[in-house]
């Protein structure tokens, strides 16, 4: 007669190891995703000042128009003058950020930013809700842009 225990060792130990695997696939596969959305905020970023900036350009003097901010959601919108603390990245007298948190230290770790030769005033600081679209205003006033949040 054949022992029992003997038979169900093997077994056990190969649901061990499967359990182990699946652990191990589902650990990478979040760690994945992580880098992605990371990426892709970064991504989200790059394109809503690129959009704000191209309105601005096609703006003449005393024109004004909209631009819909709708992400990277829980990000900030931010405004650097010459004087200010401001991100490594700003390279000009003035620039605007998108960043994670609301300073410029944030701007460094994780945010993007543009430069620009003209004057841009951002009237306030804006946090990009989630779920919350909102219209940043754009107008020119010769070489001076202002950016307000609606």
């Amino acid at each position: 007669m054949r022992s029992k225990k003997g038979i169900l060792m093997p077994e056990t130990l190969k649901i061990i190891i499967a359990v182990l695997c699946i652990a191990l696939l589902l650990y990478l596969l979040v760690s994945m995703y992580g880098l992605f959305t990371k990426k892709s905020k970064i991504e989200q970023g790059r394109s809503t000042l690129e959009e704000i900036f191209a309105k601005a350009a096609s703006l003449r003097d005393g024109e004004t128009g909209k631009v819909l901010i709708l992400a990277p959601n829980d990000w900030w919108i931010m405004g650097f003058r010459e004087g200010d603390a401001r991100p490594q990245r700003c390279v000009s007298t003035t620039c605007i950020c998108i960043c994670e948190k609301d300073n410029a230290d944030s701007c460094n770790e994780a945010g993007i930013c543009k430069s620009s030769a003209e004057t841009i005033n951002l009237v306030k600081t804006k946090e990009i809700e989630r779920a919350k679209a909102f219209n940043m205003k754009v107008s020119r006033a010769g070489s001076v842009i202002t950016l307000e949040a609606e």
